[in-house]
């Protein structure tokens, strides 16, 4: 048998075996696209989950930060207005401990998703 003809009887039984079992197949084929159908969902759902929980700890932190910085300016006003401490000192107390605040919600925020 020559090299061509071993070739085409391969190729011949290969074409076979797949008819053969072609329902097979094609059941296979669909539970497959149906999981990865399932799976897409699924991870757009995570993705939406994630961008919620997201925007919910950037709010949080919007409204903590603000919280802290008002009272902590309050006092300084009041303290400075009172004559207790010179403006000078509150001001880089006030900007080390804002920058503090900052750095610190910041390191406690998820950062975002990366986009595909």
């Amino acid at each position: 048998m020559a090299v061509e003809e071993v070739a085409e009887e391969w190729l011949s039984d290969v074409i076979k075996a797949v008819g053969k079992h072609s329902k097979e197949l094609g059941e296979l084929g669909e539970r497959l696209l149906t999981k990865w159908n399932e799976s897409a969902k699924a991870r757009e759902e995570h993705r939406e989950r994630m961008a919620n929980l997201q925007v919910a700890s950037m709010g949080r932190f919007l409204r903590y930060g603000t919280f802290l910085i008002t009272i902590f300016v309050a006092i300084a006003g009041g303290l400075v207005y009172l004559g207790m401490v010179s403006g000078d000192a509150l001001l880089f107390f006030m900007g080390s401990v804002i920058g503090y605040l900052f750095a610190y919600f910041a390191r406690s925020t998820q950062p975002p998703p990366p986009t595909a």
